[in-house]
């Protein structure tokens, strides 16, 4: 019984969410399972020495993913070699979030153990099949443009599983993205020096791209009477609801792969709060639910929480 109402709140939600939302694309590669295998390419065009590897990390440092088992990693077992610069790509088709210039949200997680500086990772992006690239953290041409939901990613020295979230919708009408003509290209590389230091590399895990408007919206969705902040959260989050007849509030959030990893029930809303320091770093919906004056409203959106 418990898992029928699991899945019918995840199908409920996504049929809300579709009809809030529009047409919406979730790009998703967390390696297991060959989910999102048909949508990544590799240079040099083969996984085999001296490349990338997709699998369960087994180094002093780099010793699991951050979603268990596999990663894709600057090798599993090995040393990352020097004097090279390898790459893999992410392909995703544009949808209404790059066309409207709301939401196409890039996100993941990483871990690194190289040379500062000499050694590092880039993260571009290209709208044109490859023949340009912009570096998305480190290019102050488009910063205005995008939109930075974590502290830019520092892929070069030392550092634990760490969360990097960034909009990127803005470049949309910049570039003439047109919703279901446009294919976005995302490209991650490692450079290494000519200095052996026998350093584990650079990994990642759990790479997102949700691509959405919310410019299509049912008549009772017009006006969003519910707030969940602060956006991105940290430790908490904060429920407010603009109408102060509202009773009987069930919330529920969901992380990005739709497993709900909340559920409360408030009589009434005043000075509610979540406890989101046992969440992981990533983006979630949330779906509230809530009497006013004998009808029944909702109300759903995102948040991320950082680390």
């Amino acid at each position: 019984m418990k898992n029928l109402i699991v899945i019918s709140l995840f199908v409920s939600l996504n049929i809300l969410v579709k009809a809030q939302f529009g047409n919406e694309d979730l790009s998703m590669w967390s390696f297991e399972y060959g989910t999102g295998m048909n949508r990544i390419s590799f240079d040099p065009d083969t996984i085999a020495d001296y490349s990338w590897k997709i699998g369960k990390p087994d180094k002093t440092y780099f010793t699991e993913a951050y979603s268990k088992p596999n990663a894709i990693c600057t090798e599993l077992d090995t040393s990352y070699s020097k004097s090279d610069t390898i790459s893999f790509t992410l392909k995703h088709y544009a949808m209404a979030g790059f066309e409207y210039a709301e939401y196409a949200i890039l996100s993941g997680h990483y871990k690194v153990d190289c040379d500062s500086l000499n050694d590092y990772g880039l993260i571009e992006i290209s709208f044109d099949n490859g023949n340009s690239w912009i570096d998305i953290f480190n290019n102050n041409e488009f910063s205005d443009l995008i939109d930075y939901y974590s502290p830019k990613p520092a892929l070069t020295g030392r550092s634990d599983w760490t969360l990097f979230a960034v909009n990127l919708a803005k470049l949309g009408p910049y570039f003439d993205i047109v919703e279901g003509d446009s294919t976005i290209r995302i490209r991650f590389s490692f450079i290494s020096d000519s200095i052996e230091n026998f350093r584990e590399g650079l990994m990642f895990d759990e790479i997102f791209f949700e691509d959405y408007t919310t410019s299509i919206k049912t008549p009772e969705l017009l006006e969003n009477h519910v707030s969940l902040y602060p956006n991105p959260a940290h430790t908490f989050l904060k429920v407010e609801i603009r109408e102060p007849s509202a009773v009987e509030i069930n919330i529920q959030i969901l992380d990005i792969t739709g497993r709900v990893v909340f559920h409360d029930y408030v009589p009434k809303p005043e000075n509610y709060q979540i406890d989101v320091a046992f969440f992981r770093a990533g983006i979630y919906n949330y779906l509230v639910t809530y009497n006013s004056e004998g009808k029944n409203r909702q109300s759903f959106g995102k948040f991320i929480v950082i680390r």
